[in-house]
């Protein structure tokens, strides 16, 4: 890319005439690229680097918020060095201070974007309570991304918010996924898969017990399901084999000792 360079001469003028010009100054017109840091709008009651709270770190300033859950930054934007901005990348992710007098992030990111030009502001929602987040603000052009401005919020002191609603919506989180399943049903679909096929395993192990040594939970099944059978069977047979009892004759049907003797 050309890198443009103009050579300006200057003089004056009065009621009496034009002065000379000046010797040609050779100037380098600034090349196009990413927006410089937005000026991010501080309350008055935040710490600056400089004055510190004697407990946190005195890189960036220190801001806090009047509620435990939200915080809204505001800024303005900066110079957008020959393209227009479209957009403000706002960040954000807890912290704590180390002994070394340094913020080490303790969270994942999360990423929200603010279309320019409009509302240069942006509220994050369902923050823990007493809390240091950093806040990192970048505007964007068709070059690139801008140099950060930042600051560190304090959220006010309270009760935390249920784990599963703290987490932020309408941002893009960095390396998300998909939120379309709920977790509950997610884990019992795989509970459910992990069952199926350790039973599908273990039906497998038993057919092969009893193909190679006639053992197993199958075969002791069958076996008694054919013992039962059998014996049903020979109770049958020995029902069938037994002669009638002897029937008793009474009345005249009886016989006649005389005619036995005949």
């Amino acid at each position: 890319m050309t890198i443009p360079i103009c050579f300006p001469r200057f003089a004056t003028k009065n009621d009496v005439g034009l002065s000379e010009w000046s010797a040609e100054q050779p100037m380098v017109m600034p090349k196009i690229d990413v927006p410089e840091a937005p000026r991010i709008l501080l309350p008055d009651s935040t710490l600056t680097p400089a004055e510190g709270d004697g407990l946190s770190p005195r890189e960036v300033p220190v801001v806090n918020s009047s509620s435990p859950h939200s915080f809204s930054v505001q800024w303005q934007a900066g110079a957008n060095n020959g393209e227009k901005i479209n957009n403000f990348e706002v960040t954000y992710y807890e912290v704590m201070s180390t002994k070394t007098g340094q913020w080490r992030s303790v969270s994942s990111e999360h990423k929200a974007y603010v279309d320019f030009p409009g509302n240069n502001a942006y509220t994050m929602e369902k923050l823990s309570a007493g809390t240091h987040y950093r806040v990192e603000l970048r505007a964007h052009n068709k070059i690139g991304l801008g140099a950060p401005a930042s600051i560190i919020v304090r959220t006010a002191p309270g009760q935390d918010l249920d784990p599963e609603l703290s987490k932020p919506e309408n941002i893009v989180e960095a390396g998300g996924g998909s939120d379309d399943d709920p977790p509950a049903l997610a884990s019992a679909a795989v509970v459910g898969v992990v069952v199926g096929v350790l039973l599908v395993l273990l039906l497998l192990v038993d057919l092969t017990c009893w193909a190679v040594s006639s053992r197993g939970m199958l075969h002791s099944l069958c076996g008694k399901a054919k013992g039962a059978q059998r014996s049903q069977t020979l109770e049958h047979a020995d029902a069938v084999s037994d002669p009638p009892p002897d029937v008793a004759v009474t009345g005249s049907e009886a016989a006649d000792p005389k005619d036995s003797a005949v």
